[in-house]
């Protein structure tokens, strides 16, 4: 593990000490029958105004607590804090609830908050005694962002002035940036922008070096000579992943440094566990022995047969001797199994003298004669006196002794892939023991299912959805039928989206049957290309590789001139798009030719109208030849037209003007040709 040599403290905190404030004083909550102690607010440690502390005294020498709130390094204050200050006041502290200046997407939280809780510690050394606190015993407890900022802190307090803080408790601190950092890379969201913890780094998390997260991190700035002692509190479900708290520990032991960590179960966050872990956090910040805590009582699981009937019980257990009387609540809760038709239920209390280790749990199932997969019902302890519950649940196993049914079966799944993007392809799973109740669930992010039918007794359909950033691979599938069970089968694959990357040409609006060229990858045998946007557009697509698509492509002449995407959907329904990658020009447009025309002549004409190219040509109806085109601007055509001698007079016969590749064979027409006799 690599280690950073820790950077000195910045000459504000040496100048924080001399900065005096306007403060309020109350009285604090009574804790015995003396005067209670007075509290000061909004003390300042330093010259910036967030740079305040509120001090909870006592009346003898006793600890000094240097209390630093979380919020993500942007938000919340020392207020949020309040509760817990003042329990650590009744609880023999003289605490200094501090303020500190906030990390923004503008201002880079390291190493400006970490001077400040240094700051705050200075002004304790100097002022603390006056407020009953043992300046020799200073320590450090803060949750969250500000678990982090505490044990970053108190590590470059000591480096600089060994043995400055004595003891550091962080709840659910983050403790090695590098980790989290590749986390957050590792999820659908990636980038997620500087907010939070990349207020504080100062960096995107696709941006960030290493030594912008190994610099504020506690865990590289580890110094066996000047560690001081850490307790670190984190949830089985927390903010915080467990194993920041757990590698810092073990990194923190391997040198010799003192070290506690706690991980209690469920879900908690930060000083929302303080009161459960008050009293040990209380002995750590003392340096005395952790409590010792009550008995753990637990229940196993159990299976029994239909026939068990009233003659079970589970056993539930205590992890030592009780040396007291202990009871704890128990209740029975019905999942797969039903109350009344497949077990009793029950709930009561249970009692365990002082020696006693178990204790009987009374069970009791019904039997029936009707033929069922295993049911299970739940039985959870509650409400202990004179014991913690440890593992608190049973699972009660009910195991049918009557002839079980055909088991649910799935033999096979049509189409066995979908790709990435597909927005609703129906898939056929065909099988055995599927019912109207039959659910299907697939595992994985970026899939959903809707639209089940059920068809038969064999055979399903559901309709699958994909995002296009789904991850590639196979899925499990899973089909159940309540009463009957369930089946899995890693049976459905995502496949990888096309993705078109450009359109080869441009085409002119009106253009017939040109061919363009679409390149990317991905593509597949039967991919379709569309122009989403481009109303009226007809579009036949020839698949020539995994990279190249061959579209002919017919503009409407109502088009308008601009960017398109391109679309490309494979056949297992997988779909993405080019963006503005292909590009419909202005067309010829002619509004009126000059002069009529008389059978039998030939005719010097000209056509005018708009978006005429150099190198158009001119088409006239059956009997009408032309010759000697000349495109003199985009306004004006000059060419020689005869007519064939005996063509009958007509008027409003069509004229068609299309213009060359640099144009994109746009085409357009008028009514404007008029023979005469």
């Amino acid at each position: 593990m690599r280690h950073h040599v820790v950077r000195r403290l910045s000459c504000a905190v040496a100048l924080a000490t001399a900065v005096a404030g306007i403060h309020l004083t109350v009285t604090a909550g009574s804790a015995g029958a003396e005067d209670p102690p007075q509290v000061t607010f909004d003390l300042a440690y330093g010259p910036d105004p967030l740079q305040m502390l509120d001090v909870y005294p006592t009346s003898s020498p006793a600890p000094a607590v240097v209390l630093v709130h979380g919020g993500g390094w942007t938000g919340l204050d020392k207020a949020h804090l309040r509760t817990t200050a003042e329990s650590l006041a009744a609880d023999g502290f003289v605490v200094f609830n501090i303020n500190y200046r906030l990390a923004s997407a503008l201002v880079s939280g390291y190493p400006m908050m970490t001077d400040d809780v240094a700051a705050a510690v200075a002004w304790v050394q100097q002022n603390g005694a006056g407020y009953g606190a043992d300046t020799a015993d200073i320590n450090l407890v803060g949750g969250s962002a500000g678990g982090h900022l505490v044990a970053l802190a108190g590590q470059l307090i000591n480096t600089a002035a060994p043995a400055t803080v004595r003891t550091v408790v962080s709840l659910s601190g983050p403790m090695d940036f590098v980790a989290l950092n590749s986390l957050v890379l590792a999820t659908p969201r990636g980038d997620i922008g500087r907010s939070g913890g990349y207020a504080y780094l100062g960096c995107l998390p696709s941006t960030c070096t290493q030594e912008q997260l190994e610099v504020p991190s506690p865990y590289y700035n580890i110094d066996p000579a000047t560690c001081p002692a850490m307790m670190q509190i984190v949830s089985t479900i927390d903010m915080v992943p467990v194993a920041q708290a757990t590698t810092m520990h073990d990194a923190l032991a391997a040198v010799g440094c003192e070290s506690i960590v706690t991980v209690p179960p469920g879900i908690s966050h930060s000083f929302a566990m303080f009161p459960e872990h008050r009293e040990a956090i209380g002995a750590f910040l003392r340096g005395e022995p952790p409590p010792i805590p009550d008995p753990l009582n637990s229940v196993g699981d159990l299976e029994l047969t239909e026939t068990a009937g009233a003659d079970s019980h589970l056993l539930a257990v205590l992890d030592r001797p009780a040396t007291e009387p202990v009871s704890v609540a128990y209740a029975t809760r019905a999942v797969s199994a039903s109350e009344g038709s497949d077990f009793v239920a029950q709930s009561g209390v249970i009692s365990f003298e002082p020696g006693a280790v178990e204790a009987r749990l009374p069970v009791q199932i019904v039997d029936d004669s009707i033929p069922e997969s295993t049911e299970t019902f739940m039985v959870e302890l509650s409400d202990p006196l004179g014991a913690d519950i440890g593992d608190g649940v049973a699972e009660v196993s009910i195991l049918d002794d009557d002839s079980l049914p055909d088991p649910v079966a799935i033999d096979a799944v049509t189409p066995s892939s979908v790709g990435q993007g597909a927005a609703g392809r129906k898939i056929t799973v065909t099988g055995a023991r599927f019912s109207p109740e039959t659910t299907v669930a697939v595992v994985g992010y970026g899939m959903t299912l809707s639209g089940l039918t059920i068809l038969d007794p064999q055979t399903l359909t559901v309709v699958v959805k994909v995002t296009r950033a789904a991850p590639t691979g196979i899925r499990s599938l899973t089909v159940t039928t309540p009463g009957v069970g369930s089946a899995t089968c890693d049976c459905l694959g995502v496949n990888p989206k096309p993705v078109p990357t450009m359109a080869g040409s441009s085409l002119g609006s009106g253009a017939i049957q040109r061919t363009v060229t679409v390149t990317g990858t991905g593509f597949t045998p039967g991919a379709v290309v569309r122009f989403p946007g481009l109303t009226g557009v007809s579009a036949r697509t020839l698949y020539l590789s995994p990279d190249t698509l061959e579209v002919t492509v017919s503009v409407p002449p109502t088009a308008a001139a601009g960017a398109y995407n391109v679309q490309v959907t494979n056949r297992d329904g997988g779909t993405s798009v080019c963006i503005a990658c292909f590009s419909v020009l202005a067309g010829p447009a002619p509004v009126s030719m000059t002069p009529f025309l008389v059978a039998g002549l030939t005719t010097a004409a000209t056509i005018t109208g708009s978006g005429f190219i150099d190198g158009a040509t001119v088409t006239t109806p059956e009997g009408v030849t032309v010759a000697d085109v000349i495109v003199v601007d985009a306004t004006t055509i000059t060419a020689t037209l005869s007519v064939a001698p005996g063509t009958l007079p007509e008027s409003g016969l069509a004229v068609t003007v299309t213009n060359p590749a640099e144009g994109g064979y746009g085409v357009g027409s008028c009514s404007c040709l008029t023979i005469t006799g």
